[in-house]
């Protein structure tokens, strides 16, 4: 009997050492979870973090706007666009509304933009180039809206005359020339307010009297069109 009620004895300490050991696992198994959440709230942060950066990358429209003096937009007009100390230009053109737009990161480096060749009846205004004001994101340039100033050669029978060479002339400058097609006429662009402008001749087929090569036609105070005859060769 006593053996028996040792064997039962020890049993019972096993059984009671057992359990004991259970419950601290189940402890441990606790602690790991609360170190779990903490993780998750430092996850939380890194995606806070990670929607700022996000917001830096965001591009925005840069802007350059190329307008004649009353304030209409140029089309067609090449712009070239630096940031900083790149050499190589952002190349853009003005749209239907004389805006030139490119997209990019916000940046405080300084930007100015640069007039390409301008189209055909428009002339440099006081500066070809713009710098932005610090922080801007659009500046303007204004160019000269010019006058067309036409020439006739025609005829005898009022027909025009094809291969006449002419240039017109502001003063004693004079830009570059252009010969006549089948209908004679010539079109040049000249700034508003210029004085003595003449048309130029330059070359006349050999079949009309050479009189007029070399001599300049003078356009009226306001006249912006003149016609030429030109006599045949005797």
């Amino acid at each position: 009997m006593k053996k028996l009620l040792i064997v039962l004895l020890a049993l019972a300490l096993l059984a009671s050492t057992a359990l004991s050991l259970v419950s601290c696992g189940g402890d441990g198994s606790t602690d790991g979870g609360a170190n779990t959440d903490n993780n998750n709230d430092a996850g939380t942060d890194d995606n806070g973090s990670g929607n700022g950066n996000e917001n830096t990358d965001e591009k925005v429209d840069y802007t350059v706007k190329v307008v004649d003096e009353n304030g209409n937009g140029v089309p067609g007009v090449p712009v070239d666009l630096y940031v900083g100390p790149a050499k190589n230009p952002v190349e853009l053109y003005t749209d239907s509304k004389g805006v030139a737009t490119h997209k990019m990161k916000e940046t405080n480096l300084p930007i100015y933009a640069s007039l390409g060749i301008l189209p055909e009846g428009y002339g440099d205004g006081e500066s070809t180039e713009v710098d932005f004001a610090a922080g801007a994101k659009t500046a303007t340039i204004t160019v000269v809206k010019q006058i067309a100033y036409t020439v006739t050669f025609v005829d005898a029978d009022g027909n025009g005359v094809a291969g006449v060479l002419a240039q017109v002339c502001v003063g004693d400058t004079c830009l570059s020339g252009k010969t006549t097609g089948e209908t004679g006429k010539l079109v040049f662009y000249v700034n508003p307010g210029s004085e003595n402008v003449s048309m130029q001749v330059n070359q006349i087929p050999e079949s009309f009297a050479q009189t007029l090569v070399g001599t300049k036609q003078y356009y009226e105070a306001d006249q912006h069109e003149i016609e030429i005859v030109l006599e045949d060769a005797v």
